[in-house]
């Protein structure tokens, strides 16, 4: 079973895919679907949402878990993260998997056992988890936070 995490961001999304088998899990691959703070706020979209399609449709992933959208203290910040949010559940609304959404306090409390640990926190978490000597951004330990979430939801 593939899990895919999915961490949104309009800017820099991070993905992580996990493979589970017989209780245990391994890394497959992360990235970041970027785009540019040039294109306006519509082609960003559409650009996210056809980057994440092509992401799932290469590795076909069994099931899919998206970090909720929280809301911060800057408004547009909060209102862009949900239009992010939005294009990439659109996304993998295509593909008839069901998706589950975790809150990024969760992910936190269960990878670090602190709710409020920092990026860098959660990274070394992963890193040991997966037995990875390191993971080249945090967009994507965090995605790939995301898919631990899940996976030890399902086994542990």
């Amino acid at each position: 079973m593939k899990i895919l995490g999915i961490d949104p961001s309009l800017r820099r999304t991070g993905w992580g895919l996990v493979k589970c088998l017989d209780n245990t899990i391994e890394h497959i691959a992360h990235g970041v679907i970027k785009t540019s703070d040039k294109m306006s706020t519509d082609k960003r979209l559409y650009s996210l949402q056809k980057d994440a399609l092509e992401l799932l449709a290469n590795y076909l992933p069994d099931i899919i878990c998206v970090e909720e959208t929280y809301c911060g203290i800057n408004p547009i910040t909060t209102l862009r993260l949900g239009f992010a949010s939005g294009a990439l559940l659109g996304a993998i609304g295509s593909t008839n998997k069901e998706v589950f959404m975790y809150p990024t306090r969760k992910v936190k409390q269960i990878i670090t056992k602190n709710g409020s640990s920092s990026k860098d926190e959660v990274k070394n978490c992963v890193m040991k988890f997966l037995q990875l000597e390191d993971i080249d951004n945090l967009d994507s330990s965090d995605a790939l936070a995301v898919a631990i979430t899940h996976y030890l939801h399902l086994f542990k």
